[in-house]
């Protein structure tokens, strides 16, 4: 069993163009043609040419129709979640000012215990409940890694399955806080159920690596 990563998406190059303002617009809710055609003062046929080429790059999506339109039902279009994963989170700062704050009231120990516990409290949450064996209770906790800004595949040998990761979403405060990865861990122990080795490198980039044995 394996996973693979995606190529690194060229929307993330789309900065400053009439496709970046049709993400941003839609990132406040599902749009028909006609809303981006009046926000963005271009034609139709124009918004049509921008979305289709966002949804090759699966960045937006048809959902739903919009019927009060007075006419003909028209399409709405929303973001996919890969596309809310390009636009950058005020979290990852907040977060690295709280665990400073913490880290000077408390010891290295207290401190990473705090942090265990938050992993098994956020897989109490976010797990699914109907997991049969290790190999889907390994897939879930990719999946929830996945589902935290993660970017996860899964490796398998005869002793143990890899979930490896890039694109952590707080990647820039791992090499200084390194009980965020053994939040982690806890997250996928508590969720497959067994002990997991966590062996993350917090370099630059930072990949994520939990091993789940077999045994």
């Amino acid at each position: 069993m394996s996973g693979q990563l995606s190529e690194p998406n060229p929307a993330l190059r789309l900065t400053g163009s009439t496709r970046s303002e049709i993400l941003r617009l839609l990132r406040r809710g599902p749009c028909t043609v006609q809303d981006l055609e009046a926000d963005l003062g271009i034609s139709g046929n124009a918004v049509r040419g921008h979305l289709h080429a966002l949804g090759r790059e699966r960045l937006v999506e048809q959902r739903g129709v919009r019927r009060d339109t007075g006419g003909k039902p028209a399409h709405l279009f929303a973001l996919t979640g890969e596309a809310e994963r390009l636009f950058p989170k005020a979290y990852a700062a907040v977060l690295g000012r709280v665990l400073d704050a913490v880290g000077q009231r408390v010891g290295e120990h207290e401190r990473d215990r705090i942090m265990r516990r938050i992993g098994r409290e956020v897989a109490r949450d976010l797990a699914p409940e109907d997991t049969d064996g290790l190999v889907d209770r390994v897939r879930a906790a990719a999946g929830v890694l996945d589902g935290l800004g993660g970017a996860t595949r899964i490796e398998e040998d005869d002793d143990a399955f890899t979930i490896r990761g890039n694109g952590c979403p707080v990647g820039q405060l791992v090499a200084g806080h390194p009980e965020l990865c053994r939040m982690a861990q806890a997250l996928v122990a508590a969720i497959t159920g067994t002990r997991v080795l966590e062996t993350c490198d917090r370099g630059d980039p930072p990949a994520c690596t939990f091993e789940i044995p077999k045994a």
